[in-house]
């Protein structure tokens, strides 16, 4: 037992990785910093996930549109991707399972609505609003479909499911899916079909229903992300 006062243990090696992962990352931000932390973050995330959405070749990335009186506006959903063939309504959502909602407890729907039902809310009121003209979205095309993703900091396992859905979130007039930001991460690098396309297709498919995005992507080919690239080149242990 001779200098065992001086070694490290670590019985359970997956509470430190999670230490060092979203989860962890965000708890501790926000016993240090409280709600200044989580809205920092969620600023810092939807840039990020326009940064993402700016990879997709031939896309027009518009941001978030105010509207309403002068005094009091309101605002769009986070991100406009205008496809040929689609366009795509992103709201970005700083957040991740909370744990009533990881183990199923008795009150996992109350909480899967409070985490993603306004990202949800806010695609319809987009939806609407481009769908009547409105003033301020009339560079948001109108003759294609409206398609849309809520991006999520962390994943929503099994999320997408009918029975999920129709509990737990509100009704959506727009084809749409719940999708973690390395899906999004994923989706912006496939090189071998237009990014719209590939959504459109695997959201009117009635055989992928459900699917989450992730089972979408298996198959296709990907180059390289240029934003993960930088963020790696970025850590010094880069060039060792």
């Amino acid at each position: 037992m001779a200098g065992l006062a001086d070694t490290l243990l670590i019985p359970v090696p997956g509470l430190v990785l999670r230490k060092a992962s979203p989860t962890g990352i965000y708890y501790a931000g926000m016993t240090k910093w409280g709600t200044k932390f989580s809205n920092d973050l969620g600023d810092l995330f939807e840039s990020y996930v326009g940064r993402q959405l700016n990879l997709i070749p031939g896309a027009h990335v518009r941001p978030e549109i105010a509207y309403g009186p002068a005094k009091q506006p309101k605002l769009s959903v986070d991100w406009f991707v205008v496809c040929d063939d689609c366009v795509i309504l992103v709201e970005a959502k700083s957040c991740g399972p909370t744990e009533p909602i990881r183990l199923g407890a008795p009150n996992a729907v109350a909480a899967l609505t409070a985490k993603l039902g306004r990202g949800i809310e806010q695609l319809n009121t987009s939806a609407r609003l481009i769908s009547a003209s409105t003033p301020g979205f009339g560079h948001i095309p109108t003759d294609r479909p409206l398609l849309g993703i809520v991006v999520t900091l962390e994943p929503f396992f099994a999320v997408n499911n009918p029975w999920t859905v129709g509990a737990a979130l509100p009704e959506c007039d727009i084809r749409y899916l719940v999708a973690n930001v390395n899906e999004l991460e994923n989706l912006v690098s496939v090189t071998d079909q237009p990014v719209g396309t590939l959504l459109r297709e695997h959201l009117t498919d009635p055989a992928h229903t459900g699917w989450s995005l992730g089972g979408a992507l298996i198959g296709h080919e990907h180059g390289r992300n240029p934003v993960l690239d930088q963020a790696w080149e970025s850590y010094p242990w880069h060039e060792q």
